[in-house]
């Protein structure tokens, strides 16, 4: 169950159709992306999503780190990792540890408290789970729209357009 939890949330895959030096200037380059990307050495960078409440952008606390590593041919392999946060590892803590507390203790405790922590936990772990699985699909989604680009600037050229430059207009004698 958690490997599966871990693959559809925390971690994903693929090959990309350039080298790493390549991979870097082209993530330098294409910047419409919706999430912040610092390259943190040669081979891995730091991500991060964007929160939009209203108008205002939100630096989120989801986070991820990318590392590429040669592949053969030419390509790279992207390696995207999302970490699971302390907040929601203290979040889960104390909306489970305390209300076991409160269960042992001798003074009767209303059950609306108990499900107010059930909630807290829940509304979080959705919460997170969902910023998680946006953040590594929009990093899907931007690396491929720069292949996208990538195999458009590797296209073979126009031979009517290579022609047109090369020939005379049509209008001037030689």
């Amino acid at each position: 169950m958690f490997d599966q939890l871990k693959k559809s949330f925390f971690f994903s895959q693929f090959d990309f159709p350039a080298s790493l030096d390549e991979v870097k200037m082209l993530t330098e380059n294409y910047r419409q992306r919706n999430f912040r990307l610092e390259w943190t050495s040669q081979n891995s960078f730091w991500v991060s999503s964007n929160l939009i409440f209203g108008f205002t952008k939100i630096q989120s606390p989801i986070e991820g780190i990318c590392t590429i590593s040669p592949n053969s041919y030419g390509y790279s392999k992207i390696k995207v990792e999302i970490l699971l946060h302390v907040e929601l590892v203290m979040t889960s803590l104390v909306c489970t540890l305390f209300p076991t507390y409160l269960a042992f203790q001798e003074e009767s405790i209303p059950i609306w408290v108990y499900l107010i922590f059930l909630v807290v936990l829940i509304i979080s772990w959705i919460f997170y789970l969902r910023e998680m699985y946006i953040l590594r699909k929009r990093i899907n989604k931007y690396f491929s729209e720069i292949r996208a680009a990538h195999k458009r600037g590797m296209k073979k050229p126009d031979f009517k357009s290579i022609s047109q430059i090369f020939l005379p207009p049509q209008g001037l004698k030689i």
